[in-house]
């Protein structure tokens, strides 16, 4: 989806979407609450899938773009630059970590 932005286009559009997760707008969030039972089980592991909610990794646009992105930026070596803003939003356990983080005010680790 994102292989045809150059770096520099990926990565403003990484931030973008992650500042937006910064923000507790909810934009992109199931009834726009990032502290959903949804995310916070899969903060912890859980397959929403199984848990019966309405929003999953294979349903949510902000993580699926999110996680795609990362991939992406990881292929270009972003790992290795060091940047502190930089978080792997690979998985949906990770992107589930980061949301409930936000949620709870804390700042989340990298």
């Amino acid at each position: 989806m994102f292989s045809h932005l150059t770096f520099s286009q990926q990565q403003l559009l990484y931030l973008g979407l992650k500042a937006l997760i910064e923000s507790k707008a909810g934009y992109g969030f199931l009834k726009g609450d990032l502290g959903h039972p949804v995310y916070r089980d899969g903060s912890l592991g859980k397959d929403p899938e199984k848990t019966g909610y309405p929003d999953s990794a294979n349903k949510n646009a902000l993580f699926i773009m999110l996680s795609e992105l990362t991939e992406e930026l990881k292929k270009s070596g972003i790992e290795e630059m060091g940047y502190k803003w930089w978080y792997d939003f690979n998985t949906w356990e990770n992107f589930c970590k980061f949301t409930v983080a936000v949620f709870n005010g804390d700042r989340p680790a990298s």
